[in-house]
C-alpha cells in the first residue's frame, strides 16, 4: 500500500463476479491517475475490501481476477470524507473477426466484373477464450456466441472502398445480457469509411449472451475486424 496522507480518507466496497455474486479473496488495486500513488487491498470472506487512508485525487480502479473487469473503472477521493464505492464487474474479452478466404476471393471478383459470389458472405470468428461461433456450452463460464453475422453488404462495402487493399478496424464496447452490441467506439480503423460502416454491421450483429453459473451477464469487448 501507497504510504498514508494524514488528509486521506478511508474508501470501502463490496467486489461482486459479473453474476453478482461476491469475490472474495481477490486483490483491487487503486492507481493515481495524475500523480504517483498506488493502493492495495485483498476482498475478505465477504466479497468487501477496505482501504484504510487513500490521499485525495482520482484513481484507475483494476481487479487482480481473469477476464474480469470493473464496470466503472475510475473514482474520485475526496480529503477527509470516507467513500464507500462498490464494485460491479462484466467479463472481459478480446473478438477477432475475419473475412473468409473464400468470401473474400468471391466478393473480390464480383467487384472487378466477375460473376456474383455463389454462395453467403461467411466470416470467422474468434475470440481470447476460443472460437466464438460453436455450440453454446454448459461450462459453468461461457463467454459470447456470434448467433447473427455482419450483413453481406457490409463486406462489399468494405471491399470496393479498399480497393484491393487489406483493411482493419477495431472497436470496442459491449455485448449486453441480452446478445445486443452497445456503447461501439471505433479504436481505429484504415479509413473513416470502413470505420463508419464496420461500426453500422456490428451494431447489427447479435451474440448468445455470455453467462457465469447459467446467468446471462454483460461482456466487455474488442473487437478486430480484418479484410
Amino acid at each position: 500500500m501507497a504510504v498514508a496522507q494524514d488528509n486521506g480518507s478511508r474508501v470501502t466496497g463490496l467486489l461482486s463476479d459479473p453474476a453478482g455474486t461476491a469475490l472474495p479473496g481477490v486483490e483491487v488495486v487503486l492507481t493515481g491517475v495524475e500523480f504517483r500513488a498506488i493502493y492495495t487491498a485483498r476482498t475478505g470472506d465477504d466479497g468487501r475490501y477496505d482501504f484504510p487512508r487513500v490521499a485525495p485525487g482520482g484513481y484507475r480502479v483494476d481487479v487482480q481476477y481473469p477476464a474480469i473487469v470493473p464496470v466503472v473503472d475510475a473514482l474520485i477521493v475526496a480529503a477527509g470524507r470516507p467513500l464507500t464505492s462498490d464494485i460491479n464487474t462484466v467479463f472481459k474479452v478480446q473478438l477477432g473477426l475475419t473475412l473468409r478466404a473464400a468470401s473474400a476471393d468471391a466478393l473480390r471478383r464480383w467487384v472487378s466484373g466477375g460473376p456474383s459470389p455463389a454462395g453467403p458472405i461467411e466470416w470467422e470468428c474468434t475470440s481470447s477464450h476460443g472460437p466464438c461461433d460453436g455450440a453454446v456450452s454448459a461450462a459453468p463460464a461461457v463467454m459470447p456466441l456470434l448467433v447473427q453475422q455482419p450483413p453481406g453488404e457490409f463486406a462489399l462495402e468494405a471491399i470496393v472502398a479498399l480497393a484491393g487493399r487489406p483493411g482493419i478496424v477495431q472497436i470496442r464496447g459491449l455485448i449486453g445480457d441480452d446478445g445486443s452490441p452497445r456503447d461501439l467506439i471505433v479504436s481505429s480503423a484504415t479509413s473513416s469509411e470502413l470505420a463508419a460502416a464496420a461500426l453500422t454491421a456490428v451494431r447489427q450483429m447479435r451474440w448468445e449472451p455470455a453467462r457465469l453459473r447459467g446467468v446471462p451477464v454483460r461482456t466487455s469487448m474488442t473487437m478486430e475486424i480484418r479484410f
